[in-house]
């Protein structure tokens, strides 16, 4: 008698199956190879996964790990770790797959060798991404940065928040204080004369535009960005500009109208290097508020006359009910005069917070 049985479940592809093909077809496609990738366990069953891009981070790691796992401890949900290195030449990758060894948490460990041009942080952390959406596409997709601390509720914080409705959380992000203040003096000063001027602006922003209809800044760091697998793939995948790949992705979920949130109980702790991999990112920030007398502030600082401007603008294009109106916004930021406005730097800033002092 002939025994029939149910057909078996395709085996779940390999990170380095899924790697390759990405590297085939995505936008580094034929721009890379996959070196090495390991399977700690299974994804299957893995309700929130992160993504993290690395690249000679051996000696950082290790605190983030940690910090890792203790926000694992603290969720009920089974959580799996997606790390990609890139062009790498210390242990980064075996520091790891240590770590995925110990905690029995599942982790795909993957090396690739990237061209020169697609080897900047839009690309890895797209890699990062694609590769956990992949391979989790039922979890919740999260990243950071391999120089970064996760606060112990940031898993669970983040779940709480996409269960709510959101569609994308941008967690707040702080610099180390003890690193900070080994730095020469200005680097904390403009640190703290930024968020005096950053919440004054915003304050004043909920004042004009009080219906909510649009925040003051839609805050999107890399650091700490969580939302969907599902809605990560619908999406696209994560932009790859040239830098400020997180403020894209944030900008493409608005165009959407999408929900997005920015609490303050979802949060990070990044280190103060001086020397990171993002163009236009912390660490070359920090490094100018060394050298430079008059550095440059964040860029979504703007003079009182432009934030009201720009919020009698935003109050005109929501009334009149055109069909993207945050993109009609953006673009009008970008290039009508009087919405327009240069960076910042610490010398305005301080004018600006003064001529509040004098009332």
């Amino acid at each position: 008698m002939t025994v029939s049985h149910p057909p078996r479940p395709p085996r779940p592809a390999e990170p380095r199956t899924l790697l390759s093909a990405l590297l085939r077809g995505g936008p580094a496609a034929g721009r890379g190879a996959v070196e090495a990738a390991t399977l700690h366990g299974s994804f299957a069953g893995v309700a929130a996964v992160v993504a993290l891009p690395l690249r000679n981070e051996a000696e950082l790691i290790g605190p983030m790990l940690a910090a890792l796992e203790a926000s694992i401890g603290r969720t009920d949900l089974a959580c799996g770790l997606v790390a990609v290195a890139n062009d790498t030449a210390d242990e980064s990758p075996g520091v790891i797959r240590g770590w995925a060894e110990r905690t029995g948490h599942a982790a795909a460990v993957c090396e690739v060798r990237l061209d020169p041009e697609v080897r900047g942080a839009p690309h890895a952390r797209r890699l990062a991404m694609d590769l956990a959406a992949r391979l989790a596409p039922d979890a919740l997709l999260l990243t950071t940065d391999a120089d970064c601390r996760v606060g112990a509720d940031w898993i669970s914080g983040n779940a709480t928040w996409l269960a709510d409705g959101a569609v994308l959380v941008c967690g707040a992000v702080d610099t180390d204080e003890a690193e900070i203040a080994a730095l020469p003096g200005l680097v904390e000063a403009c640190g703290v004369a930024e968020s005096r001027l950053y919440r004054l602006l915003e304050a004043r922003w909920r004042e004009l535009v009080p219906d909510g209809s649009r925040r003051f800044v839609q805050r999107a760091m890399g650091a700490s960005i969580a939302l969907r697998a599902s809605d990560y793939l619908e999406l696209g995948g994560l932009p790859t500009p040239r830098s400020s790949e997180d403020r894209a992705l944030a900008t493409e979920v608005r165009l959407r109208g999408r929900r997005i949130e920015t609490p303050e109980d979802v949060r990070v702790v990044a280190s103060c290097r001086l020397l990171g991999r993002a163009e236009g990112g912390m660490a070359g920030a920090l490094l100018d508020r060394t050298r430079s007398p008059d550095p440059e502030c964040d860029e979504a600082l703007v003079p009182w006359p432009v934030l009201e401007a720009r919020a009698a603008a935003w109050r005109e294009i929501h009334a009149s009910g055109v069909a993207d109106p945050h993109g009609v916004f953006e673009r009008a930021c970008d290039v009508r005069p009087g919405l327009v406005a240069e960076r910042m730097r610490l010398s305005a800033v301080r004018a600006a917070l003064e001529a509040v002092d004098a009332g």
